[in-house]
């Protein structure tokens, strides 16, 4: 996931022409990350109204709050296909919670949960 995120912010720094190409092709940006770079409101702008992956990964508790992380996928959550967790237990009963006051909306197809969170350890 990091490795993707750094290869299209660069893509859209390298010239003018690759900058608006990037940003108008929104599947580009259909795979929301949640982590403290706070990117995942760029990227749902930018996907415009393809189907949405949305990533939240918090290595500690202190990483981000939970409401917080998940606040700006909440209003797209009828594009959200794919949800994909790594965090600590604690973390995850705190994101689970405030999910549980949203529906989906019908178009979720898969949630992915990992439990813990190690260097090096990617989707």
């Amino acid at each position: 996931m990091q490795k993707r995120l750094d290869v299209l912010l660069t893509a859209t720094s390298i010239c003018r022409y690759w900058r608006h190409a990037a940003i108008d092709h929104a599947t580009l940006w259909s795979v929301v990350p949640q982590d403290r770079r706070n990117l995942g409101g760029l990227f749902l702008q930018r996907s415009r109204n393809v189907p949405l992956s949305v990533t939240f990964e918090a290595e500690t508790q202190k990483c981000c709050p939970a409401h917080q992380a998940m606040a700006s996928p909440l209003p797209y959550m009828k594009r959200v296909e794919q949800v994909h967790f790594r965090a600590p237990g604690a973390v995850l009963n705190k994101v689970f919670s405030t999910l549980n006051r949203f529906p989906h909306g019908g178009q979720l197809k898969e949630i992915g949960v990992r439990i813990g969170g190690f260097p090096g350890d990617e989707w």
